[in-house]
Formats: C-alpha cells, sequence, structure tokens
C-alpha cells in the first residue's frame, strides 16, 4: 500500500485527486493539508465526498499533517512545494509537484519561466531541480519510476 500526503487537498486539484486516489487499490490517503478550510472533514467543505472521505484537514503545522506517507504531493500555488519538499525528502519520502516549482531541470530554465509568469525567479531548492523528472508519462515513464521528484505538466502541455 503506498501512503500518500495531499499538500492543497481542499482546492480544485486537489480534490480532483483525492476522487481518483479513493478509488485505487493500492492507496492509502494518510494526511490531507491545506492552508485554508482546515479543522474539518473534507466532506464538510465537499458534500458529494460525505462517506467516502471523511478525513480531518489540517493546516501544514499540525502535528496530524506529518503522518506517515511514502509520497507527498503539492497541489498547491507555483512557490509552495519548492519550500517544503526538501524537509519531506529527508524523510524518505518521494515528491509530485503540480505547480511549476519542479518542471524544470535546471536554474536558468526556472528563471525563465518563473520571470515570464512575473514570479520570484530564485528557487528555493535549486539543487532539486537538476534531480527532477517532468512527469509526462508517455515521455518519461522509467525516470518518473525511480524519480524521487516529479514535476508534474500544466494543464496546457496535455490539453
Amino acid at each position: 500500500m503506498i501512503r500518500v500526503k495531499l499538500v492543497g487537498a481542499t482546492g480544485y486539484g486537489g480534490v480532483g485527486l483525492i476522487e481518483l486516489l479513493l478509488r485505487h487499490p493500492e492507496i492509502e490517503i494518510s494526511a490531507l493539508v491545506a492552508a485554508n478550510d482546515t479543522g474539518k472533514a473534507l466532506s464538510h467543505f465537499y458534500p458529494h465526498l460525505e462517506g467516502f472521505c471523511d478525513m480531518m484537514v489540517y493546516a501544514a503545522d499540525a502535528p496530524e499533517a506529518d503522518a506517515d506517507a511514502d509520497v507527498v504531493v503539492y497541489s498547491t500555488p507555483d512557490g509552495i512545494g519548492m519550500q517544503l519538499a526538501p524537509e519531506e525528502i529527508k524523510k524518505g519520502r518521494k515528491v509530485l509537484d503540480y505547480s511549476g516549482d519542479f518542471r524544470f531541470n535546471g536554474v536558468e530554465l526556472y528563471k525563465e519561466y518563473a520571470s515570464r509568469l512575473g514570479l520570484p525567479e530564485e528557487h528555493k531548492s535549486p539543487e532539486l531541480l537538476y534531480e527532477s523528472v517532468y512527469g509526462l508519462t508517455e515521455l518519461h515513464r522509467n525516470e518518473i519510476a525511480g524519480a524521487t521528484v516529479v514535476g508534474n505538466p500544466g494543464c496546457y502541455a496535455v490539453a
């Protein structure tokens, strides 16, 4: 069983991922974390999940947010994953990031991306860029299987 901690659990992408993970026979969701909408069951915010996912949503600094996990998924805006991922990796966890934080395998490529979007150009974990894998399975299936950090493609790239 693969244990998954989801950061950004109450956003659109997070809830969509939860709906998929709940159906997977080899996945166990170990923690739901969010910046807002915490302290209540996920089904309180999304009634269609009542009876399917009544897990509590915790703030990132809550002790319960650090539940055992094999994989941490960041379904968060740019800038969050790059700040939090190093600590999760130190704990032996793999990281999957939905933002643009780890889609690029070098500092210069990330700077170019960030400048186009008006984001801060400094990456908070530049060393992880060189080991991240672009998460498009059709192109990088073998690399993804062994990766510690995967930068998920954006919606435009796969549309």
